[in-house]
């Protein structure tokens, strides 16, 4: 995945170079902005109520896993316990039985998990489409040539042109928190 990221920037950085070389507009009069996607993300007032109920809802999914695990613990300490007074069958039963709530335990465990990453995905990608519409906009009303985002790597340094906070304020008129 990393491998892929790495080509992915690659090609950006060389069709962004080959856009500034081919452009006839001398680079003065080039309009370009940077912003940073986590930033807004992690600002608009969308993202913050999205991180509160994806929070909200992780944590007790946590609670659950975690009184699981104390009752797996305790049959576990409750197993141990009795190991030098049940019988050979009784005590092979009793293990069968602890192995099989633990693997049960895990498949929850993972599967919560795995919930939680899709649930992330699900909220910040519809976050994240708006946040475009909002730079398609700023694009065309401010009239940038360029508008980058600063984490992809194609860009390293820039001198002036970060519109995060305008991308920010904009985003928040137009789409109100659910």
């Amino acid at each position: 995945m990393k491998g892929m990221m790495t080509v992915m920037k690659k090609i950006f950085f060389c069709v962004f170079a080959v856009l500034l070389i081919s452009t006839n507009v001398a680079a003065e009069n080039l309009k370009i902005a940077v912003f940073d996607a986590q930033e807004v993300l992690d600002n608009i007032d969308e993202g913050k109520a999205a991180v509160a109920r994806l929070e909200k809802e992780a944590s007790s999914k946590k609670k659950v896993i975690e009184e699981k695990q104390k009752e797996l613990e305790k049959l576990k300490k409750d197993l141990d316990s009795q190991t030098l007074v049940l019988s050979k069958d009784a005590l092979e039963k009793k293990r069968e039985e602890l192995q099989m709530k633990y693997i049960d335990f895990e498949r929850s465990r993972v599967e919560a998990q795995k919930e939680m990453q899709q649930k992330e995905l699900t909220e910040t990608g519809e976050i994240f489409k708006k946040i475009n519409a909002v730079i398609q906009k700023m694009g065309k009303e401010d009239n940038y040539d360029f508008i980058l985002e600063k984490n992809q790597g194609a860009v390293t340094y820039f001198k002036s042109g970060n519109i995060t906070k305008q991308v920010i304020e904009l985003y928040n008129k137009t789409y109100k928190a659910k």
